[in-house]
């Protein structure tokens, strides 16, 4: 069992680096985790960079390079520890590449 979670682990590091550092301009997940992540730091007064441009591809590739790495530890939460289904999985995986958007955003965002 241990040895799959390994395995796992292996494998998301060179896809989190190929993902941080070559692919991250037209990854559509990325895209998506950083604009929904965009509200909530608004919310707490400070202006994210996610228009188009070069201003905005630091946040982008730091959150290219991150979420993949969430998705071993909440595979193992969601199917060893909770128990869930494949659809509690998908929730889990949205809102783990949320919360690494919101904290690569609001640590690169300007004060309003």
């Amino acid at each position: 069992m241990w040895q799959s979670y390994l395995l796992g682990v292996l494998l998301s590091l060179p896809a989190a680096v190929l993902s941080g550092t070559m692919a991250f301009v037209f990854n559509p997940v990325t895209l998506l985790l950083v604009h929904l992540a965009g509200p909530f730091v608004r919310l707490l007064g400070r202006l994210p960079a996610v228009e188009a441009g070069f201003s905005s591809m630091g946040p982008y590739m730091l959150t290219s390079l991150f979420w993949p790495l969430i998705i071993v530890p909440l595979h193992y939460l969601n199917y060893c520890v909770l128990a869930g289904s494949h659809w509690a999985f998908a929730g889990l995986l949205l809102a783990g590449g949320v919360l690494v958007a919101f904290m690569v955003l609001f640590l690169n965002a300007y004060p309003i």
